[in-house]
């Protein structure tokens, strides 16, 4: 089980209203699951076109903008 799943289970329960509750938990499972339908699907045809090179070189762009992204968020200690 991943870590991420328990906190959005608890994140939706907290902040949406008690009788929408049921909702949301349904929902976040529906879009969960169509990720890990497309997700492959997606990867799979990025990696038939630009070869697996190609998708190194990605995911590598991609880790360096999103460590660019989290570096720049502020702490919290800010007031």
């Amino acid at each position: 089980m991943e870590l991420g799943q328990p906190l959005s289970i608890s994140a939706t329960i907290q902040y949406l209203p008690k009788h929408r509750v049921g909702e949301g938990l349904g929902l976040r499972l529906s879009a969960n699951r169509l990720t890990q339908l497309l997700s492959p699907l997606l990867v799979g045809g990025i990696a038939e076109l630009v070869s697996m090179k190609g998708i190194f070189y990605l995911v590598g762009f991609i880790l360096c903008v999103g460590s660019g992204k989290l570096r720049g968020l502020p702490d919290g200690d800010e007031e």
